[in-house]
């Protein structure tokens, strides 16, 4: 299928890329960098917005995927429109994700502070070039997640001026919708029944304001709230609640409804974010622009400091203690149990059971040492927790106590001191080539693949694989070099992972067939 933009220029459509409501994305024969939008139903509405669009500088921005030229078939019926293609990118709503799905939940929060930076910089190219973007939700902002890059999509639904006639957004989500509209839409009122212009920059920086909490809050919106133990009472929506004004984290004495626990508390920020965020979500006519923010959010970068516990951690220099560790704390207990942290940070934990083979049945039931040396055999290496309590299991009553055992076992066998932890080996080779690695001392990070220590590198390869099921080699590595906070790949750690790699399925913990690996 051919199309001819309005300079006269055939563009070739071949694969189909994409479908939403609105239209579908082709790709452009001969043109790796632009897509075709076809729309499904075009208007004569659509056709005046997007030519108006196409004369805006902002077709040249590299923050936004802007219409670039009009589509027309050829009988002259205008069919849709041209813009970049963007690679690589997902929307922004899945750095907000917690839990132990959560996909990016092992990236640095300066991360999360740098993405911000780049949000309030699109934002303000839009409002510079005198337009706004009015449905200003996650859906429409792709992230680059390695380099914190935004742009803006969707932006054929923005709220256009053009020489003096406003071509107003039809659509939004209610909640990043700006309460003074919000509060228009009642009694089945719609965006396309009321009068333009409807969105306005300040609307538009209610949203951004919510986007920036959210970042900065572990995915927290800042008006979605929890009852408060006790309560009795219907818990509000977040529509709700903007509508009525209330923000629960910044009324820590509020009577029914408090902060989700998985936020970090609103008294961690620096004051003058907390005066921003007050100003976005409590004031109609001042609030902070993209560019307060911007500058805002340079200073707050600048003031973070590591997290020692955890060092995925960054938070603001003039609190104590790191608020993100206390509010996964109040998450876990609110959830009931405690949450598992080999997923996101495996330096911190000892061993995880399920990630070892399963125990034969053929274990000798004698002495402590025919019993260990069959554990370590089968397992190579082992951990020595795992290994007192199947020690114990197997042997006879009355079964002695944990410090016997460890205090044989460390007189009788190879072992290999691991930070608090400790790995056993059977054999003098295996003893050399895992004292190699060591662990760094506790909320330390180590600098280099080299000073990560085996049982790290093993229980992260194992959580990809029992998470993924199958998963290629270089995938493989590369999402356990993230585990373990190393986001780039390099010689050294692909030779150290393929090392432990090539460990696992000598101990027949792991299977390979054509570069796949899956749990044995």
């Amino acid at each position: 299928m051919y199309l001819i933009g309005t300079s006269g220029h055939r563009y070739g459509l071949s694969d189909h890329i994409a479908g939403g409501g609105e239209g579908d994305l082709y790709a452009i024969m001969g043109d790796k960098y632009h897509v075709a939008k076809v729309y499904k139903s075009p208007t004569k509405f659509r056709e005046e917005k997007v030519r108006a669009m196409v004369l805006s500088p902002l077709r040249d921005s590299k923050l936004l995927a802007w219409p670039k030229d009009a589509l027309y078939d050829s009988g002259g019926n205008f069919r849709g429109f041209v813009m970049d293609r963007i690679y690589g990118g997902e929307s922004i709503s899945a750095i907000y994700e917690i839990g132990s799905k959560a996909k990016y939940s092992n990236t640095p929060w300066t991360h999360r502070v740098v993405i911000a930076i780049n949000l309030c910089c699109a934002l303000n190219a839009v409002h510079d070039a005198g337009q706004v973007i009015g449905d200003f939700n996650p859906k429409n902002m792709f992230v680059n997640m390695r380099s914190g890059h935004v742009k803006l999509v969707d932006t054929d639904s923005y709220h256009i001026n053009s020489n003096g006639k406003v071509y107003g957004c039809m659509v939004s989500m209610p909640n990043y919708l700006a309460p003074e509209i919000a509060k228009r839409l009642t009694k089945g009122r719609t965006l396309e029944s009321l009068k333009v212009p409807t969105f306005t920059e300040s609307s538009d920086d209610f949203s951004l304001a919510i986007h920036i909490y959210q970042l900065l809050m572990n995915g927290a919106h800042p008006f979605q709230g929890a009852l408060r133990p006790g309560s009795d009472v219907n818990l509000p929506t977040i529509r709700d609640n903007i509508l009525s004004g209330t923000v629960p984290s910044m009324d820590p004495d509020g009577k029914h409804i408090v902060a989700p626990s998985y936020a970090p508390r609103f008294s961690s920020l620096p004051d003058g974010m907390k005066l921003l965020f007050s100003r976005a979500f409590l004031t109609k006519d001042n609030r902070p622009s993209s560019k307060e923010w911007h500058s805002a959010l340079i200073d707050y970068r600048n003031s973070l400091k590591q997290c020692r516990r955890n060092p995925v951690h960054y938070y603001h220099e003039g609190v104590h203690s790191c608020p993100l560790c206390l509010a996964e704390s109040n998450y876990s207990k609110a959830l009931g149990r405690m949450m598992s942290s080999s997923r996101h940070n495996p330096r911190m934990t000892s061993y995880c059971s399920a990630f070892y083979t399963d125990i034969p049945d053929d274990i000798p039931n004698g002495s402590i040492q025919s019993v260990a040396e069959s554990l370590i055999q089968d397992q190579s290496p082992i951990d020595e927790s795992y290994l007192i309590d199947l020690c114990r299991r197997y042997l006879s009553d009355p079964k002695p106590g944990k410090a016997v055992v460890r205090k044989i076992l460390r007189e009788d066998f190879f072992h290999v001191e691991d930070g608090p932890f400790v790995t056993y080996a059977l054999t003098p080779s295996d003893y050399d080539r895992f004292r190699q690695y060591r662990r760094m001392p506790d909320g330390k990070r180590a600098k280099s693949i080299s000073q990560v220590s085996y049982l790290d590198m093993r229980n992260a390869l194992l959580s990809v694989i029992k998470d993924r099921g199958a998963v290629h080699l270089s995938d493989l590595i590369l999402e356990t070099e993230r585990r373990l906070g190393y986001r780039y790949g390099s010689p050294r750690s692909s030779h150290r992972l393929g090392k432990a790699i090539a460990t696992l399925i000598t101990a027949k913990q792991i299977v390979e067939s054509n570069d796949y690996y899956r749990l044995a």
